[in-house]
């Protein structure tokens, strides 16, 4: 259907990625049926009245944005929009700081795993290598 449009998958991607888009997923994994707050595409853009992004009436045009997300937030501030990096993957261009903090996780998890398993294998290996001695000691 995206591509019908001309649209990139990567913004759908981008939302499931994103903490509403992950709400939704979430929801419908754990709870399909239950009615709940899920913010979709449409909250956001509209239905029959969708506007490219740059349109002055676009609902989500930079200057129109505080609007829209005050419709689900309404004590939404000005830093909430600005806080929001759009339909974007995170950069070093774009949004450094999410880009950063993303990659030390996704290198700092693994790294901490490996190394809690090996801490452990080698414990466990001079456990079994202590008990062994006292078994051969005592026997």
């Amino acid at each position: 259907m995206m591509a019908r449009y001309d649209i990139s998958t990567d913004v759908f991607d981008t939302y499931v990625d994103d903490f509403h888009g992950t709400t939704v997923v979430l929801f419908q994994a754990t709870a399909p049926d239950q009615e709940t707050n899920k913010p979709v595409c449409v909250d956001c853009h509209g239905v029959h009245d969708m506007k490219q992004a740059d349109d002055p009436e676009s609902a989500v045009m930079k200057e129109n944005l505080l609007a829209t997300c005050q419709k689900g937030h309404p004590d939404a501030s000005a830093n909430l929009p600005a806080a929001w990096i759009s339909h974007y993957r995170p950069t070093p261009e774009h949004a450094p700081l999410v880009f950063f903090v993303g990659l030390f996780y996704k290198i700092f998890i693994p790294v901490l795993i490996v190394g809690m398993v090996l801490f452990v294998a080698s414990d466990a290996r001079k456990r079994l290598v202590e008990r062994r001695g006292k078994e051969q000691a005592n026997g």
